[in-house]
């Protein structure tokens, strides 16, 4: 039984407001430690040039090929520093936000896993500072050509460095994600234990020549986006034509509500801040902002879930018959193979295409990771599979596909910023000439 039971009619205002609170004080904790640090802000950047100072020649040193840049980069450093000294007062918050609605059992497993998630985390940001940024400079440094002087800006040096605080923290928290894998059943001790010496020799051996590149697994992935286009559009296009016109009439409505207020506050004398409590106030507009965000909620959750559903039957079918591939990548000579060797069969591609969520929902962070060697996205680590190419170089034709996406994406934002701009001047002009 959760401790929650006991208000289990707790209206859901009450838990938006205990949310604004907890996000208030998760902020003030924030600013208070960026606060204090911004004092030092010159001499955290200072600590945290140190390893690749010492690896310059003599008389080197950074520079700033910006102007703002010996303003904002020690900035920008003080937030992250910031953000990783209050981070445990952050998650008490999200934790305390949390916790009423879990079980006791879920508490027990939680607050040890968020304890070493942040502890590894920390350790792997300290292993990339004390070793890695070392070796890396020295080596830099090392293979510098001669009469080519390395004077690195400090932008650039402080983005460099993030980017591997990141990468070596993510990696630390390799054994909690184990961990919550055999929680959730995904893989047991026992497979862990004979994939043992895989993952050793894997350390130091690429068993695949030809790992497929981001850009060939994207082209590919569009390709099979575009098969199934149709039949989202079979399926959802009632439900999805039904939510436009109810967005387009809401959007309607909150447009004549505006005009009325404004026309109102206008005779009336008011001023904008009386104008802006009496909106926030106002059934009509309140009902109408209501109807808006259902109908926009229905457009953009309806197509990706249609997607997910299709392309769970799609990628299923295809990946672990004798094909190894959807049609997408056999266009391009991609397959997709177990690291053990082993057939694929139906539950690893379930596996595949499950742990490829978590690659969605990390803002697609899990598939960059298939843009740095060895080339693996997060759902080929958690399901032990990797995608093979049967040539490393990008066919012409699938260069020519990428950039007609491109061009295709600029005239669509192009269209939707032009359609947004005209629609407000519409909704403007609209409330304007009522008065």
């Amino acid at each position: 039984m959760t401790d929650a039971q006991s208000d289990i009619e707790r209206p859901l205002i009450a838990h938006l407001l205990e949310l604004r609170l907890r996000l208030l004080r998760g902020s003030i904790g924030l600013l208070v430690v960026l606060a204090c640090l911004l004092p030092f802000a010159n001499k955290l950047y200072g600590y945290l040039a140190q390893p690749l100072l010492a690896k310059l020649p003599k008389g080197g040193q950074l520079i700033a090929t910006q102007v703002a840049s010996p303003f904002f980069a020690p900035m920008k450093l003080a937030f992250f520093v910031a953000l990783l000294v209050s981070m445990p007062w952050l998650l008490y918050q999200a934790w305390a936000f949390v916790a009423p609605g879990l079980y006791k059992r879920e508490k027990r497993l939680a607050l040890p896993l968020l304890s070493s998630a942040l502890l590894l985390f920390y350790a792997g940001c300290a292993f990339a500072y004390f070793l890695v940024l070392p070796m890396v400079f020295g080596f830099l440094a090392r293979v510098t050509p001669e009469g080519v002087a390395m004077m690195t800006d400090i932008a650039a040096y402080l983005d460099f460095v993030l980017v591997l605080f990141l990468a070596f923290g993510l990696a630390f928290e390799l054994p909690v994600a184990l961990v919550i894998l055999a929680l959730l059943g995904w893989v047991t001790p026992e497979q862990l234990r004979e994939g043992r010496g895989y993952a050793v020799v894997g350390i130091f051996i690429i068993p695949e020549p030809a790992p497929a590149r981001f850009w060939m697994r994207y082209a590919a992935w569009s390709l099979d986006a575009v098969c199934l286009l149709p039949l989202i559009a079979l399926l959802g296009a009632s439900p999805l034509q039904r939510a436009m016109t109810n967005a387009v009439v809401s959007f309607k409505q909150l447009s004549a509500s505006m005009s009325q207020l404004m026309e109102r506050a206008l005779a009336q004398g008011q001023s904008p801040l009386a104008l802006a409590l009496s909106s926030a106030s106002d059934p009509r507009l309140l009902a109408g902002i209501d109807r808006l965000e259902s109908a926009i909620f229905t457009l953009l959750l309806l197509p990706p879930a249609l997607y997910a559903l299709l392309a769970c039957v799609y990628s299923l079918g295809f990946e672990s018959a004798h094909w190894q591939a959807t049609p997408g990548k056999r266009a391009l000579g991609l397959r997709v193979v177990r690291v053990d060797g082993g057939a694929m069969t139906l539950g690893v591609a379930m596996q595949r295409f499950l742990a490829a969520g978590l690659s969605w929902i990390s803002l697609n962070l899990g598939h960059a990771m298939a843009a740095f060697a060895p080339y693996l996205a997060l759902h080929d680590r958690l399901s032990r599979t990797r995608v093979l190419a049967d040539s490393a170089v990008l066919p012409t034709w699938a260069k020519a596909w990428l950039c007609a996406q491109l061009v295709a994406g600029l005239f669509a934002c192009l269209w939707l910023f032009l359609w947004m701009q005209s629609a407000m001047q519409a909704a403007l002009d609209n409330a304007l000439g009522g008065m």
